[in-house]
């Protein structure tokens, strides 16, 4: 278990939409809340599955390597599953109407994500897209690493509510999220 990226990572995770350092995040980095660029923590650190992967395995390049190829065999969402276990970040399911970012009475910070995966079209690969609500209760996310955060969807309209779909072209529409309250200690 490699503790000092593990801690690197918890200890850059920003609970506000307002963080200062939004450069080289993707949007599922952005959703988590991880303020650091990802050749800080390793390659392809913001893909899920990755970063958990480098936390668990790194002490042992050549099993790195090994779980690294095994992990593209997971679904998607066992893959995000490993990030937060990694992390020690308690995940759960969850309603969208459901209360983010405040801290509950066990001292734990609890926060909202969204989940939307790519509708596949002929010969193209699968892909993702995260949100995440704000304690005001709107939804905020970013565009690839470039992007700037936005609280709006592909219309200009406010994210008061998960769509079921949102399309950002005509080439990627994104369907059906799956919504999940994170919990973590500081």
């Amino acid at each position: 278990m490699n503790e000092g990226v593990k801690n690197k990572v918890r200890d850059s995770i920003h609970f506000d939409f307002e963080r200062k350092n939004n450069e080289g995040l993707n949007c599922y980095a952005y959703a988590i809340g991880i303020d650091l660029k990802e050749k800080d923590v390793c390659s392809y650190a913001f893909n899920p599955g990755q970063m958990g992967t480098y936390i668990t395995y790194s002490d042992d390049y050549d099993l790195y390597k090994t779980m690294c190829t095994l992990l593209y065999s997971k679904s998607f969402e066992e893959r995000f599953m490993f990030d937060m276990q990694a992390l020690d970040i308690d995940v759960d399911y969850a309603s969208e109407s459901e209360d983010s970012e405040y801290i509950d009475n066990e001292g734990y910070f609890n926060w909202l994500v969204a989940m939307y995966k790519l509708k596949p079209r002929f010969l193209q690969l699968s892909d993702l897209h995260f949100l995440r609500k704000t304690a005001s209760g709107i939804w905020v996310h970013k565009l690839g690493h470039d992007g700037n955060p936005s609280n709006l969807d592909e219309n200009g309209n406010i994210i008061t509510t998960l769509p079921e779909q949102l399309a950002y072209s005509k080439k990627r529409v994104y369907n059906n999220p799956s919504v999940y309250k994170l919990r973590m200690k500081r």
